[in-house]
């Protein structure tokens, strides 16, 4: 039976620790939507797509990063966590 490999292990690690900052990242995502909609409510001045375009942006990329993670696909999960962030 084969042992597993440092790298496999540290491998299991990054992806465990990613899994965990995703998760993270999509909560406090949802606290910045419901600070835009507090200031579109206050400013009706307040340009509708740049408020929500960046919120919108991190939630795909968390569930994306949530996708790839599933199937194994440590560094395309990556990847859709640093450009989605």
């Amino acid at each position: 039976m084969n042992a597993p490999s440092q790298l496999d292990f540290a491998q299991q690690v990054r992806s465990e620790r990613l899994a965990g900052l995703w998760k993270i990242t999509l909560a406090l995502s949802f606290f910045a939507a419901w600070g835009v909609m507090i200031l579109l409510a206050t400013k009706a001045s307040t340009d509708l797509i740049a408020a929500v375009a960046p919120v919108i942006a991190i939630v795909i990329g968390c569930l994306m990063t949530r996708s790839y993670l599933r199937q194994n696909k440590y560094t395309t999960a990556v990847w859709c966590y640093t450009l989605g962030c």
